[in-house]
């Protein structure tokens, strides 16, 4: 949050910074600052995340930047709630990638995010995220 508030100004809205940042290139190059987002909805927070993502622009499209891990708890009512209606469909039709697993699987959970960040473009922290894991 500091660094941005040096470079970008005020980081007192969270969600633009975050919003911002995903959809920022690296000053004076088509490079991304953000190559993958992984969102685990779980907390009144990350579902906050979830439909504040959501609603992409068609101009800049940042859908196929996510990875979106629902837990399997979630999937019986996914025909009829909004996060199922809502949310998953939105970025399915925007070529995210949303996987149902079980979160009591970490091993499971961790691959489809080291599959996913070794898809995108760039990893320049992921190499340091696989050295420490």
């Amino acid at each position: 949050r500091q660094l941005y508030e040096k470079i970008f100004g005020s980081a007192n809205d969270l969600c633009n910074m975050e919003y911002h940042l995903a959809r920022e290139k690296i000053l004076g190059t088509k490079e991304d600052i953000v190559d993958g987002i992984v969102i685990i909805p779980d907390s009144a927070g990350s579902f906050i995340e979830l439909g504040m993502f959501a609603i992409d622009d068609i101009d800049n499209p940042l859908h196929e930047k996510f990875l979106i891990l629902f837990n399997k708890d979630f999937e019986p009512n996914m025909t009829e709630n909004f996060i199922g209606l809502g949310a998953k469909t939105t970025y399915d039709n925007g070529n995210a990638r949303t996987r149902i697993l079980d979160y009591e699987e970490q091993e499971s959970a961790w691959n489809e995010v080291a599959g996913f960040l070794n898809l995108r473009k760039g990893k320049k922290y992921w190499k340091k995220v696989k050295r420490a894991k």
